[in-house]
């Protein structure tokens, strides 16, 4: 049968057209990210996969020769035979180069340097992997060096990754990019954005740093490049973090800089900075409703985590129709993430630095203090949430090791300013403290909770039960729960029920959740569980 259905499939491949065939073997050998040329596992002379390609069959090699494209990526790891044959198969087509630490040898690449002398004028794509734990080799260098300052010419270059852990990040060393106007990925902290950009620019793909660069020089290079789609900036380690360029250098650079508009722009990761920072730059920038925006916000010990959401921000949040709350534990370098989109605006991620090691002195809290810390920490943001009315969300997650430690009131002053929510998620060690804010008839929380997930929590069946018939008087019914069923459920027993029998009639649920395993489960006990599946 198999030697039927390798007949089939030869006999199939054999119709295909020579244009097809060589089309399907380039997707085969194309790298997206080039070090997966070369393999750990294979050694250096080993044949790589163009060439085992062309060794199948006398037609299959025809149509291997025949495009240059199949033979135009290279790693100077191989041997320098197999870069030969490479090299001079690939003919006058577009040329993708691999470099990487674990296989650079000062000789080999002089060598093979030199023999792509005569052809970098067709070099497309060029990758060097680099580590922080060896220095990096001049010539290697100098090479890279003579590439950005067009001293070998590569006029077809779209695609730079120099990943140099080590090298400083540059800042105020302004480079000429104009000789390369194909150029649309850059992926290298040694290329300042204050560099002169081809125009039109065509960067589509940006991993920078930004490091020592005002808000007001980020913005003259995002008005640079409007063909944006992923954007990375580095700006500054959080210990770095220095007050922002001041009001009279922002302001003339803003007459002078309209709104930017990122039409294309999938996602914008940006970090660390101020809060007066991100104002500069966002209130002159749009985003697509379909973008994700990452932000890492340095903030200061007088003031809650609310207070250091930047300000044009602020009506964004207001507007949310979904927004995640999530508590970082106190050993995270984080200490909470907010993530919230609001209709035809893009979807922010905000990330908050954690301050709860260190008093404002700069002396260091000891284990219990910092829990202690980040519990007040919590119930702070949630207390200031409260205080917010948000007409349009529907649905809300929270999250966070110690939220389940925060006292009743705050919990539930939460929960009942929350009047229009439809779904709530919690993730926490125990929920039992949200039931009973759940719970609080004389408040009325989430009156228009449809859909209740607390899977992954700790919680009291019959507690559970309670509140949900109780919340029949005064709330909508509840569609949808979803919990962690425990086998052992089955053997918790509450009078004659057993605490399985009671999640299994509440309303809404319907066995969707996740199932709690144990090695010491007998499989017997495990097939019988499929039920709440």
């Amino acid at each position: 049968m198999a030697e039927l259905a390798g007949t089939a499939t030869s006999a199939f491949i054999n119709r295909l057209p020579d244009e097809i065939v060589g089309f399907i073997m380039w997707h085969l050998v194309y790298k997206q990210d080039l070090q997966d040329l070369i393999s750990q596992r294979l050694p250096r002379d080993s044949t790589h996969l163009t060439q085992l390609i062309s060794r199948v069959c006398r037609r299959w090699r025809w149509v291997a020769l025949n495009n240059p494209s199949l033979w135009a990526q290279i790693h100077f790891g191989w041997s320098l035979a197999a870069i030969s044959i490479y090299l001079e198969r690939s003919r006058d087509a577009h040329l993708s180069l691999a470099i990487h630490h674990s296989y650079f040898e000062s000789q080999h690449f002089q060598l093979v340097k030199d023999s792509f002398r005569g052809s970098m004028r067709r070099l497309e794509r060029l990758s060097i992997s680099w580590t922080s734990n060896l220095s990096e080799p001049p010539e290697l260098m100098s090479w890279i060096d003579d590439i950005i300052k067009n001293r070998i010419s590569t006029p077809i270059l779209s695609q730079l990754h120099l990943d140099f852990p080590g090298v400083p990040r540059s800042s105020s060393r302004v480079e000429s990019l104009e000789h390369l106007p194909r150029l649309s990925i850059i992926c290298s902290s040694m290329i300042s954005l204050l560099s002169l950009l081809p125009d039109p620019c065509r960067l589509t793909v940006v991993d920078a740093s930004s490091f020592g660069l005002t808000s007001a020089q980020i913005l003259t290079f995002l008005s640079s490049a409007p063909m944006l789609e992923l954007v990375t900036l580095a700006h500054q380690w959080i210990e770095d973090i220095v007050p922002p360029s001041g009001d009279d250098e922002f302001q003339a650079a803003a007459q002078t800089i309209p709104v930017i508009h990122l039409r294309h722009l999938e996602k914008f990761t940006l970090g660390w900075g101020s809060k007066m920072f991100y104002d500069e730059i966002l209130r002159n920038v749009t985003f697509p409703q379909t973008a994700n925006i990452f932000l890492s916000v340095a903030r200061g010990y007088r003031k809650g985590i609310l207070d250091y959401l930047p300000s044009t921000l602020l009506g964004v949040f207001k507007l949310s129709v979904h927004l995640e709350v999530q508590i970082q534990d106190f050993e995270d370098f984080t200490s909470a993430v907010l993530v919230f989109k609001a209709a035809r605006h893009a979807r922010f991620h905000l990330t908050f630095d954690n301050i709860a090691p260190l008093t404002e002195s700069g002396r260091i809290r000891n284990f219990q203090q910092q829990v202690d810390y980040r519990v007040q920490e919590t119930a702070q943001l949630f207390e200031h949430l409260a205080t917010y009315t948000f007409l349009f969300l529907r649905n809300i997650l929270v999250s966070g090791k110690y939220i389940h430690s925060l006292e009743l009131n705050t919990i539930s002053g939460f929960l009942a300013s929350l009047k229009d929510i439809e779904q709530l998620t919690i993730r926490t060690i125990d929920v039992d403290g949200f039931l009973d804010a759940l719970g609080l008839s004389e408040l009325e929380p989430c009156p228009s909770l449809r859909r209740l997930d607390i899977r992954g929590c700790e919680f009291d069946a019959e507690h559970l039960e309670g509140v949900i018939v109780d919340r029949f008087e005064w709330a909508v019914k509840l569609d949808e729960l979803k919990v962690t069923f425990d086998p052992r459920m089955k053997i918790w027993r509450y009078g004659c029920r057993s605490a399985a029998d009671i999640i299994r009639d509440l309303p809404g649920y319907n066995g969707e959740g996740d199932v709690l395993t144990s090695e010491s489960e007998s499989d017997e006990d495990t097939e019988s569980d499929d039920e709440y599946e």
